[in-house]
């Protein structure tokens, strides 16, 4: 009777889609990151589940699962990876794709489209950007709660500026967006707290150390993009270091 009673409300729940629950917080993982059949490349070391959530509405019609994995060094934040994936989404009368509302925005510094290809059935979409951390939102969803929490207590453990590569993928069967998010202050370079036109990530401002690292970066995102693609169809593959 209970088994019935949940298959009946996966039918009433399908718009949401009937995900699988979230790993456990403080779990640890290395080279991948499986969810939902779908593997998330990791990059090397050791990446910490940080918060999780079940049926996080991003819209009045899809609920996702969401994921926040970090990997700390010498007591700060080296990367975060946050996941949002959901099972079969078939909206009333024509299927839409949510990821044209998230991964590919544009309005950041050093906005770079690696991709950006969409149609009625599928959407693939990558790019890299450097933003700004920004207060805690008012309801910042449950698995961002902890990370919120530990930047209030240590405020310099995460970044103020940071680079982002986003990769959303979808298709009939569902869809992931991943966000890497990388500190560039655990790789030598200062915190600066100036306003968008005066900060050192401005383009206009930046040195010739960042713009070579922002070149690197680069070629890592082109590098890890197909890799998330491969994932996202099931194969198991590990991303390289930033």
């Amino acid at each position: 009777m209970i088994r019935l009673a949940w298959l009946s409300a996966c039918v009433a729940l399908l718009l949401a889609g009937c995900a699988a629950a979230p790993p456990p917080v403080g779990g640890t993982h290395r080279g991948t990151f499986p969810i939902e059949g779908r593997n998330v490349p990791l990059p090397p070391g050791e990446w910490r589940v940080m918060g999780t959530a079940a049926n996080e509405p991003i819209s009045d019609q899809v609920r996702v699962t969401g994921i926040v994995l970090t990997q700390d060094q010498d007591g700060r934040l080296n990367g975060l990876v946050h996941i949002l994936v959901s099972q079969a989404t078939p909206f009333i009368g024509q299927w839409r794709n949510p990821l044209q509302q998230n991964a590919c925005l544009q309005g950041n510094f050093n906005i770079i489209v690696l991709a950006r290809e969409g149609s009625p059935s599928g959407w693939d979409c990558a790019r890299l950007s450097t933003g700004r951390a920004g207060p805690r939102p008012s309801d910042p969803g449950e698995h961002w709660v902890a990370y919120y929490d530990r930047r209030d207590r240590e405020p310099t453990w995460a970044p103020l500026m940071s680079q982002d590569l986003a990769v959303g993928l979808a298709d009939r069967t569902g869809f992931i967006e991943v966000n890497y998010r990388i500190n560039p202050e655990a790789r030598g370079f200062a915190r600066d707290e100036n306003p968008a036109a005066t900060n050192s990530w401005n383009p206009a401002r930046q040195s010739q150390a960042q713009k070579d690292y922002i070149v690197r970066l680069t070629e890592w995102s082109r590098t890890v993009h197909p890799m998330v693609r491969q994932g996202f169809y099931g194969s198991s593959v590990s991303a390289p270091a930033f």
